[in-house]
């Protein structure tokens, strides 16, 4: 049928990336509960730390991020390590050593870790594989809810 004559295909493709890192997001979650027991006259206990934790639980796992090195790669949060940091999860190399998450993005990449206490996000990568990720690294992706309930 387009044997003969010319065709121009458009083929358009957009997504929603927010310039705040999933860090950052987490930074503001964990101000506004830092703010509300302030407002109480006295510091986070441990519970309302838990309340955090769940809280960003509920901000980030199921959403797209888009890692902000290398590839660029999407993934999809499956869980947020609030207990281990860049510092303290290693990497198996294909050597057979062992490297800190930090070391590895700095070596790889020459990104360096600014909050070594910093949570670590798990994305699913490939069928059974599960990656750690400094959230500092990455991006959420979509339209962010604020924007959604808003028209």
């Amino acid at each position: 049928m387009y044997e003969n004559d010319c065709v121009f295909i458009l083929d358009s493709c957009c997504r929603f990336l927010s310039t705040k890192t999933c860090l950052d997001n987490i930074d503001q979650i964990y101000d506004t509960f830092a703010d509300r027991a302030h407002d109480n006259g006295r510091d986070m206990d441990d519970d309302d730390k838990l309340k955090f934790q769940e809280a960003v639980k509920r901000e980030l796992i199921g959403k797209s991020i888009v890692a902000c090195y290398g590839k660029r790669q999407t993934f999809r949060v499956a869980d947020i390590d609030f207990e281990t940091g860049p510092c303290s999860t290693f990497f198996n190399m294909q050597d057979g050593t062992k490297i800190s998450v930090a070391k590895y993005f700095y070596k790889e990449y020459g990104l360096k870790i600014k909050n070594k206490r910093q949570p670590m996000i798990y994305v699913k990568s490939g069928k059974d594989r599960y990656l750690k990720i400094p959230s500092e690294f990455c991006l959420v992706d979509g339209v962010p809810d604020q924007i959604r309930s808003n028209p």
